[in-house]
């Protein structure tokens, strides 16, 4: 049997009468979700260009790699979050 990796899991809410309603749910991750594309899109704009890391060798790749990764980090989260939204529409 393959371990499996708990930590990676989506763990969503229950919705239940005493708890946050199913509308609020979608719309906190909704909220979440527009500020995270708003971040991306900010990124996005800040793009390493060579002109800012001249005359040193190698700074250039290595800022591409920094903003690669931040990009990603952004990326996933929003696919995360939307994950959650689908199961909760789904409950």
């Amino acid at each position: 049997m393959c371990p499996r990796n708990h930590s990676r899991a989506l763990v969503l809410p229950i919705v239940h009468l005493n708890g946050t309603s199913k509308q609020e749910l979608l719309e906190q991750r909704e909220t979440a979700y527009a500020a995270v594309q708003t971040a991306l899109d900010a990124l996005r704009g800040m793009s390493p260009n060579g002109r800012d890391y001249y005359p040193v060798p190698g700074r250039l790749e290595l800022a591409l790699e920094q903003h690669t990764r931040r990009m990603k980090t952004l990326t996933d989260l929003m696919k995360e979050l939307e994950q959650e939204c689908l199961g909760i529409d789904r409950l």
